[in-house]
């Protein structure tokens, strides 16, 4: 939805006039907009359009409890550790099922087998557990053609910030799990790319 702002930072297309492009910083003197996602405008007072939170806006995999983090350190990880249904049941399924060895959680993106730690270097990972991770990984790329990766150094939306929260770090860190995150999909291998960033 465009709404007209003189500081707006889209204008109109000078050969498409359905279609907007970015103003250059230093542009004066014309017709701009500000643009905002389609939907309904709740509570509006007039001069401040609030933004209302997703409804979908809580990520599973950082709801649980090994080192979870409120909303304002990481987004999604919903109001407290186990806050959502799924969560909570599946901790109370493996933490009651002490014969389970194993765990492997199905994703969709990236093509790749991720292995904790999500906030440890693989320095830090206890060597007679990383070499078994190592194994697994191994045979799980021979079976999926999927590299298999460390979260901490190779699945990082931020160089800066590790991930936190996730099913994987929980089942092997209190469980004692060898706990694995498929991603069962790559779109860039589909479309012949086959050096690209994971995360991308």
């Amino acid at each position: 939805m465009r709404i007209p702002d003189d500081n707006g930072a889209w204008k109109v297309c000078p050969t498409e006039p359905r279609l907007l492009v970015r103003r250059e910083p230093t542009e004066t003197g014309g017709q701009y907009y500000r643009v905002l996602l389609e939907g309904n405008i709740e509570n509006y007072d007039g001069v401040q359009i609030k933004i209302q939170p997703s409804k979908e806006g809580l990520n599973l995999n950082r709801n649980f409890p090994f080192l979870w983090r409120q909303e304002s350190e990481q987004w999604g990880s919903g109001p407290y550790p186990t806050s959502e249904t799924e969560v909570r049941s599946l901790v109370q399924f493996i933490t009651t099922h002490p014969n389970i060895t194993g765990a492997i959680a199905f994703h969709t993106f990236s093509g790749v087998l991720i292995r904790p730690y999500t906030h440890l270097s693989d320095d830090e990972f206890p060597v007679n557990d990383l070499r078994t991770y190592q194994r697994i990984g191994a045979k799980g790329t021979e079976l999926t053609q999927y590299p298999a990766i460390s979260a901490f150094h190779d699945f990082r939306y931020d160089p800066k910030d590790v991930i936190t929260g996730t099913f994987d770090d929980w089942a092997y860190e209190y469980q004692g799990l060898f706990a694995w995150t498929v991603e069962v999909w790559s779109p860039q291998r589909q479309a012949g790319i086959n050096d690209y960033k994971y995360i991308d």
